[in-house]
């Protein structure tokens, strides 16, 4: 049960009435579905829920029910920051650093 209870509080972020439809579906055996899991972050991100904007971000830069967009990644993931997620902040430095989804600069330093 130990498993179980970290994914619920993992799912801390998510506005309650989000998080008591995941929970529910996990009670029940629910499997994954990258489909609703695109749906549930995009409505917490449409609800101004921080974590569900990088999340988002997350789907667009790994392809998971929406197509592969390293731009649109940064761009919720720029969100995600402004609004106070810090993982959001370290993605916007790791797509930086590894030029995903920015221009490239061509100025060496």
């Amino acid at each position: 049960m130990k498993g179980y209870r970290n994914k619920i509080i993992s799912i801390s972020w998510v506005p309650e009435n989000v998080q008591n439809k995941m929970i529910s579906a996990a009670r029940i055996g629910a499997k994954k579905d990258d489909q609703k899991v695109f749906i549930y972050y995009n409505q917490s991100a449409e609800m101004g829920c921080a974590k569900g904007t990088y999340s988002i971000g997350y789907c667009y830069n790994e392809g998971v029910k929406t197509e592969k967009d390293e731009h649109e990644a940064f761009i919720f993931y720029h969100k995600s920051a402004e609004i106070g997620e810090t993982n959001g902040i370290s993605a916007i430095g790791y797509c930086y650093h590894h030029e995903i989804g920015v221009e490239k600069d061509e100025i060496k330093h």
